[in-house]
């Protein structure tokens, strides 16, 4: 299954034609509390409050572990760490959820820890297979049955985390979706109010070495069906368009091409009648001496809705004529990015647009268009040697004579 990397926009955006209109702002899971990507895009920005991360001492890995794209380098060490202040909004006293990408290269040391001096509640990796959390009740500062499992993997992405359900008095332990240990704690008050530190704590000197992404925290007990749907916000590698242009597909080919004017970056072809397409205007730079082009708008069609965005992330089209439920492409904002979805049949397609960056990225969930599509992205079948697969269908190994058809003929350039 391709996985998603999905970046959830806070603020509307307003398209031009035929009338400006001011689209809903997206939002999270009213129960995320706190939500830090910790990649190269976002950094340690807090996606839900402004309780940003204060990286010390860490460092951004680009390299692809795996389906990560980009996490923070934890160096084992004392001055290695990320401390996440707390203005209340992430303290969440009675149930919760914490979950984190971790991937360990190190034998101990704290992933989530409330109360950088002292002993708060806890995630840790006590091990280098062990992890282990601990939830301290506030009231009386008394620590509650740890629980603790052997299932962490050295070297590898684990998806782990806890819930804490106060009305039932239910701990869960979770690795990848399920659940590997539990216990009843009964109904305690936890001690979450303080600042949390990743990476080292002060009075202890286990620290975490390895790499982390994706830190979420909810002040209720997910269930594990929600867990694995959460694992979907983490970073995973999408298909990008960047730089004079760098294009790397789904199947993780990447190469670089000089086209010109509009070309296909993903077109249905499952049918004659395409139920979507998305295409990028590639023009040439006017700073460099020599031919050298990049991205200055992005077209997304499904069905008889469409959308152009600009290089000032300006967008217009007809989806105005189109009443709200009845919406196909879902637009929304933040920052400097815009992002775009749509769902057709099971797939649901999240696009990032950065104008000003000239950056374009495509993530896609579901498997009814797997090996289903084609253009500059390729045609998502899990195998790159065929990603030059030409408009015909037939496999090109010259990457001018495989984007030159994908050439838009019918839209102008200027």
């Amino acid at each position: 299954m391709l996985r998603i990397l999905v970046l959830i926009a806070v603020v509307g955006i307003a398209l031009s034609l035929p009338k400006e209109k001011v689209f809903q702002k997206r939002s999270y899971d009213p129960s995320m509390v706190a939500f830090w990507p910790l990649n190269a895009e976002q950094g340690t920005i807090d996606q839900i409050d402004s309780n940003d991360g204060l990286p010390t001492g860490v460092t951004v890995d680009n390299t692809k572990h795996g389906d990560i794209c980009s996490a923070y380098s934890f160096s084992g060490n004392s001055g290695s760490y990320i401390e996440f202040p707390n203005n209340g909004r992430f303290d969440t006293r009675f149930s919760t959820t914490l979950l984190v990408y971790v991937y360990p290269t190190g034998v101990a040391g704290p992933l989530f820890h409330y109360k950088r001096n002292n002993w708060g509640s806890h995630l840790w990796q006590t091990g280098p297979n062990e992890g282990f959390v601990r939830l301290t009740g506030r009231n009386d500062f008394s620590s509650t049955a740890e629980l603790k499992a052997n299932v962490l993997v050295q070297n590898d992405w684990n998806f782990f985390g806890v819930t804490y359900d106060y009305y039932s008095g239910e701990e869960k332990l979770y690795l990848n979706g399920a659940v590997v240990k539990s216990g009843n704690i009964g109904s305690v008050e936890i001690e979450t109010q303080y600042e949390a530190r990743m990476g080292a704590v002060t009075f202890d000197s286990r620290y975490y070495k390895g790499l982390v992404t994706c830190m979420q925290v909810y002040n209720r007990a997910l269930s594990p069906d929600e867990i694995i749907e959460a694992e979907k916000l983490c970073t995973k590698c999408p298909a990008v368009v960047s730089g004079d242009p760098h294009l790397t597909t789904f199947d993780g080919r990447a190469y670089s091409f000089q086209g010109t004017c509009w070309h296909t970056l993903v077109k249905d072809c499952s049918n004659t009648n395409p139920e979507f397409e998305i295409r990028a205007h590639f023009a040439p730079r006017d700073d460099i001496d020599g031919l050298k082009t990049r991205t200055v708008a992005v077209n997304v069609t499904v069905g008889k809705e469409s959308i152009i965005v600009d290089k000032n992330n300006k967008v217009s089209g007809n989806n105005n004529d189109f009443k709200p439920w009845k919406r196909q492409i879902d637009v929304s904002s933040n920052n400097n990015t815009v992002m775009i979805s749509f769902t057709v049949k099971d797939t649901t397609f999240t696009l990032h647009w950065n104008g000003r960056k000239h950056i374009f990225t495509a993530d896609v969930s579901g498997t009814a268009y797997r090996g289903k599509v084609g253009g500059l992205l390729g045609n998502a079948d899990g195998d790159s040697h065929n990603d030059f697969m030409m408009s015909d269908g037939k496999v090109s190994k010259d990457v001018n004579e495989f984007g030159d058809t994908w050439k838009v003929a019918d839209m102008r350039c200027e």
